[in-house]
């Protein structure tokens, strides 16, 4: 696994992007950028590995992680899939039994930030802001957590699956309207387990919408035909 260091200037102003670190002052990017590595992953790699000691986190500057765990019985669930721009394993740092709760996988080819734990630890004691953005990204990820167990506890595949739709409507910036064409971003098996299911319980899902005249499925393209009725499976 290549490492490589940019210069402390490109890294910070990289590192400045990131929404944990933005409104951070320029020296307290600098002191970042001294301790900052890259890190390429390739896709299907491994990052961490659940019980495995947190050695550190990560931002995800290109490609695409996903956060998962494995059921006693070896069957994955996606809590999470960390988009370039965000970060992952934060919390671990902090955690007394220095352990990582949840494993990550590289599901595109990616280029990660890494953080040494113990570098990073000490760069936050000298910084009351810095100390304020963790905080907050730990907030978000609480607040994640809740709403992903929420809609697993309290919708149906359907339900879940209209929601997914909803959003990446959302991220490629086009209405959820009847006509529109939204491109799943995962593979169908990662999509099953990002909301709580099987590949098979997902494909007779989406067979039974098609049946119903809502969604047209071509492969990953999936097109809107009654957008109030996919949305009255969310109520």
């Amino acid at each position: 696994m290549p490492l490589s260091k940019k210069t402390d200037q490109e890294m910070g102003k990289t590192l400045g992007g990131f929404a944990m670190f933005s409104g951070l002052r320029q020296a307290e990017l600098a002191g970042l950028a001294e301790i900052a590595v890259r890190r390429n992953f390739v896709k299907g790699e491994s990052i961490l590995v659940e019980g495995d000691r947190a050695l550190g986190f990560y931002l995800v500057e290109r490609g695409r992680v996903k956060i998962y765990k494995l059921s006693p019985d070896g069957k994955e669930h996606i809590l999470h899939i960390i988009e370039p721009g965000f970060n992952f394993a934060e919390a671990c740092i902090f955690f007394e039994h220095d352990t990582c709760p949840a494993s990550a996988e590289a599901i595109e080819n990616s280029s990660l930030i890494f953080f040494p734990k113990d570098r990073f630890l000490s760069a936050l004691e000298k910084s009351a802001s810095l100390a304020m953005r963790m905080l907050g990204s730990m907030a978000d990820w609480v607040r994640l957590m809740a709403e992903q167990i929420a809609g697993l506890s309290l919708s149906t595949v359907e339900g879940r699956l209209v929601s997914y739709l909803v959003v990446l409507a959302r991220k490629g910036e086009v209405p959820f309207a009847d006509g529109v064409t939204i491109t799943l971003d995962v593979e169908k098996g990662v999509l099953a387990a990002r909301l709580g299911t099987i590949p098979e319980t997902l494909s007779r899902t989406l067979k039974k919408l098609q049946e119903k005249g809502v969604l047209r499925v071509d492969r990953s393209n999936l097109t809107v035909l009654d957008s109030e009725g996919l949305l009255e499976m969310l109520r």
